[in-house]
């Protein structure tokens, strides 16, 4: 991670840099780097490629790790920069975090029950009931997607507190509502609306977001049937398999 621990004193401020650590650093970065820092010891220019000065090399120092000096007003400069790469980085690893849970979570639903879900729910955010986007005609025999940009797939359940991908615990809902919810779960989420909105807001809300369980169960249901069946099969399949290398042999 792109962490630098600055040490702010009478002639400046001091920071260590390791080039192991360059690869997290954009070029905008590494750019304001060699134009303002200098040699903590002897202060020289930073190197183009980052490796330490050779004051440093004669002492048998760290030779990937060198020691760097700025001013304050400079460092007011590198910050903002530092700060985006850690946000970058950050975004980064916590997507592929959230890929794998995603990935390993039980259950599985279609884009058909994603259409079904917003018919369900009237084209409207599960949470605060704002419509999503523009309303759809009936689509019924041919179920078409609404736009991506319009909705987030929200599971009730958070996948990291072993949520699962089944239609009954997904849900659409606006971005800020999906952000603003996080890893929390539903009864959570309500609880800090009903903090925010206060009750009778989040009752009404809470009403029409939760009438739709019992066809959400169905649409369960339907998948869980399906997994079966190709589970069902792919052993009828084994077993023919089976058979058939008995014979051969």
């Amino acid at each position: 991670m792109v962490f630098c621990f600055f040490l702010v004193h009478e002639e400046g401020c001091d920071f260590w840099l390791d080039r192991d650590d360059l690869c997290y650093f954009s070029e905008s970065t590494k750019a304001i780097l060699r134009k303002f820092c200098k040699c903590a010891n002897c202060g020289n220019n930073i190197k183009k490629d980052f490796s330490p000065c050779s004051c440093v090399a004669k002492r048998k120092k760290n030779p990937r790790r060198g020691l760097y000096r700025i001013t304050e007003e400079q460092l007011e400069l590198i910050l903002p920069h530092l700060k985006r790469d850690e946000k970058r980085i950050y975004s980064k690893i916590s997507g592929a975090i959230r890929k794998e849970r995603l990935s390993k979570a039980g259950g599985y639903h279609t884009n058909e029950d994603i259409y079904r879900i917003w018919k369900l729910q009237d084209g409207k955010c599960y949470f605060c009931w704002k419509p999503l986007g523009v309303s759809f005609p009936e689509l019924d025999e041919t179920p078409t997607l609404p736009l991506r940009e319009l909705y987030e797939i929200e599971h009730l359940t958070p996948i990291s507190k072993d949520g699962t991908k089944w239609p009954y615990n997904i849900a659409l809902a606006c971005k800020e509502c999906n952000q603003q919810k996080g890893a929390r779960t539903e009864a959570s989420f309500w609880n800090l609306l009903r903090k925010q909105h206060g009750r009778s807001w989040v009752a009404k809300r809470k009403a029409l977001a939760t009438k739709n369980r019992g066809a959400k169960r169905k649409l369960t249901n339907i998948r869980k049937k399906e997994l079966e069946r190709k589970r069902q099969k792919s052993c009828n399949r084994g077993e023919i398999g089976n058979r058939i290398g008995k014979r051969k042999s």
